[in-house]
């Protein structure tokens, strides 16, 4: 990313921060603004001020299960990719804020078969902070947690599947 691109991105994030504060009443349009603000501070690779875009649309639109699952899978991707560098706490923190998202947005669909599979990708990253640490009881648990809903989300998918 050079240094034009990395000035056009904050002049855009700039544009739509501006654009937000003067059409902030329209509840629809500053969702998508939310959005569109995330995407840009994500480009940049700023993911913390990119979560807290997609956090402040998810309190707008405290119903919509595709933006809480979009904070989870954004959490998930952060540590998965994150692996060594991303310090205990931070991990721990990821993960526990995906899956707070995760099972929000399954809770309000029903057979969210996409969310239920990154509840299980999730656990299993629980399980590789519990090995981190040598707690190998924790490690056992977390995998046969992530099993558990890793099936739950093939028995969804097959239901929604035989829908179609």
């Amino acid at each position: 990313l050079d240094l034009h691109e990395a000035h056009l991105d904050s002049q855009a994030a700039q544009f739509f921060e501006d654009e937000l504060r003067s059409h902030g009443g329209d509840p629809e349009m500053a969702s998508k603004l939310m959005q569109v603000i995330g995407m840009i501070y994500a480009k940049k690779g700023d993911f913390d001020t990119s979560l807290e875009w997609y956090k402040k649309r998810a309190d707008l639109e405290k119903e919509n299960p595709e933006i809480l699952y979009t904070i989870g899978v954004l959490c998930w991707d952060k540590v998965y990719k994150g692996g060594l560098q991303l310090d205990l706490d931070k991990r721990n923190q990821l993960i526990d804020m995906g899956l707070d998202y995760l099972n929000r947005a399954s809770a309000l669909r029903e057979n969210y078969f996409e969310a239920v599979s990154y509840i299980n990708l999730m656990y299993r990253e629980k399980a590789k902070v519990a090995q981190l640490v040598g707690n190998n009881d924790d490690f056992v648990k977390f995998n046969q947690e992530a099993d558990k809903y890793m099936r739950q989300a093939l028995d969804m998918r097959k239901k929604v599947m035989a829908q179609k």
